[in-house]
């Protein structure tokens, strides 16, 4: 086959990918390496700008890792290091199985596999391991049959002045002590009867924090194999955006996905993310729950970071998003201060905006309506619904409910950008037409919907297709009646009707007023009821309109 006509250029609000990402910082600033399938890009976290963005890899990323100028990529079995934007060399032969963490220390790579293979690598030799430990767990009781799935290994951390040592933890809910310089197992901690899903350490010597899948976040004393706090529910099951309640909390998104300590002068803090989409803040001092953000994350959270001295968290979901939260209030709560995002879902609805078209236009599946910058990625942000913070706080309930349905058709022109509305959007299932200000980024007030005296006692149809006038003074839309409405976009009242006369001969009709042809149109719509050729409440025309288009 030739080569193809179109290629990838650039992915525009493509932010994150549920890998976790990796924090690094050379001299005074600090750095995020987020994974976005096949490539990786680099964040300045003083405003998350981007700075980097690297080469396409062979295969879609599983784990990333930093070091200085360095950024290991784990690729299936292997691991690509790059050089800022350039590869440098290929770490192979070490592992079977796909890769799921990376971690540096020091002068070694240690990279883990779901088998439970650790392999460690010297920097840049790429042709074989340094050493290469298997991490066989025997079954938990002598009873129980050998149970692969159990066996399989999640996530390793290293605890600080724990030279050359790290853990290890396991489907099984079983950790292991384990010196990766002599490959021996040192110790194997007994079973939390869940699935480890993420481990942390803490600042505090001899600490860990030990993330499960029934959503309990334990503090563990690795040297005395000591329980030293258990906090439940810590993955806010019920409490985030997927979650639906308590009693099942694997259903209700309950687990734990990530941990991280605050390492500033204030009170210490554990926050945990679960796969609900909430982040909950614990108080080490008290002991209990601080603060809870319901709405962190529409989906799991990956990763968490706090900033060194900071209280700053850094969090990372799979809804495509990373979010930076202040934490200096008197009461603790958290308060988001920068973010980027993209959409959650695929994109149901894309055009172009503005001269050039440098500007994009983009609807999604998440049922939000963002718009994105080919130039500038930190210009790209989604358009507001009306203050959903608030009203779902309000409420009671989250901002997903409180969003718009899915955009079906949209229009736009930019003639008038700046004195009103300019957008116009058709949402599935909706009777209405919804304006928005792009200037502004808002939804506008006017809901474009005909009048009852307009639809002479007909039920409205859903919107189907919209359009802007050429001058950006009218907006058409049109619905699955086969009606045509027009609209004045600065006040959002009804102008006009457009529909098939099928009286005199199929010909467009205008009608400003539908009063002034009721009578008639009541005649012909009976005629054709007595036919058997209308249902019941349908106009004249009653086929669905799908799109609409303005001349040149």
């Amino acid at each position: 086959m030739g080569e193809p006509l179109f290629k990838p250029f650039r992915a525009l609000g493509y932010i994150t990918d549920p890998v976790p990402f990796a924090v690094k910082r050379q001299g005074k600033e600090t750095f995020v390496t987020v994974s976005v399938g096949k490539t990786f890009q680099v964040y300045n976290c003083n405003k998350l700008l981007l700075a980097v963005v690297g080469p396409q890899l062979e295969g879609n990323i599983r784990a990333l890792a930093t070091k200085n100028d360095y950024t290991y990529a784990a690729v299936n079995c292997d691991i690509i290091e790059c050089k800022r934007v350039h590869k440098s060399g290929t770490y192979s032969g070490g592992h079977e199985s796909p890769i799921i963490q990376l971690l540096t220390l020091g002068d070694f790579l240690l990279s883990l596999d779901v088998s439970g293979r650790l392999c460690v690598w010297d920097d840049h030799s790429y042709s074989a391991p340094h050493s290469i430990h298997d991490i066989v767990l025997s079954p938990p009781s002598s009873s129980a049959a050998p149970n692969s799935s159990l066996m399989k290994a999640t996530c390793m951390v290293h605890p600080d002045t724990y030279v050359n040592k790290i853990l290890v933890g396991f489907e099984d809910g079983r950790m292991v002590l384990l010196n990766f310089v002599s490959g021996k197992q040192l110790f194997i901690f007994p079973s939390w009867n869940s699935p480890i899903r993420c481990l942390a350490a803490s600042p505090a010597l001899d600490i860990v924090a030990v993330g499960l899948a029934d959503g309990r976040a334990i503090l563990h004393n690795v040297k005395l194999d000591e329980q030293v706090l258990c906090f439940e529910n810590a993955g806010g099951s019920g409490l985030g955006a997927g979650g639906k309640g308590f009693n099942d909390r694997s259903a209700a998104g309950g687990a734990v996905t990530a941990i991280s300590f605050s390492t500033g002068a204030g009170a210490p803090v554990l926050a945990v993310g679960g796969a609900a989409g909430a982040v909950t803040v614990w108080s080490l001092e008290n002991r209990r729950l601080q603060t809870v953000l319901t709405d962190a994350h529409d989906r799991a959270v990956t990763t968490l970071h706090f900033f060194a001295g900071q209280p700053l968290l850094m969090s990372a979901g799979a809804d495509n998003a990373v979010k930076h939260w202040a934490f200096d209030t008197a009461d603790g709560a958290g308060r988001l201060i920068r973010f980027r995002s993209g959409h959650a879902e695929p994109p149901s609805c894309l055009t172009h905006y503005g001269p050039g078209g440098l500007r994009l236009l983009s609807a999604g599946c998440d049922r939000t309506f963002r718009v994105f910058s080919t130039i500038q990625d930190q210009q790209s942000r989604e358009l507001s619904q009306k203050n959903l913070e608030r009203r779902a706080r309000h409420l009671g309930i989250h901002q997903a409910a409180l969003r718009l349905p899915p955009v079906r058709a949209v229009d736009s022109c930019d003639v008038r950008e700046r004195d009103w509305c300019n957008v116009l959007t058709a949402h599935e299932g909706d009777t209405r037409a919804f304006t928005w200000r792009l200037a502004n980024f808002v939804m506008g007030e006017a809901a474009l919907t005909p009048p009852p005296e307009v639809l002479a006692g007909q039920k409205a149809a859903p919107v189907t297709a919209v359009a802007l006038s050429r001058c950006g003074n009218y907006g058409l839309v049109g619905t699955a009646s086969g009606r045509i409405d027009r609209y004045n976009m600065q006040s959002g009242q009804h102008r006009g009707a457009y529909y098939l006369d099928i009286v005199t001969n199929n010909s467009p009709t205008t009608s400003s007023s539908a009063l002034a042809k009721k009578k008639r149109e009541e005649e012909v719509k009976e005629t054709l009821r007595k036919k058997k050729k209308l249902p019941p409440g349908l106009p004249p025309n009653a086929a669905a309109l799908q799109a609409l288009a303005k001349g040149g």
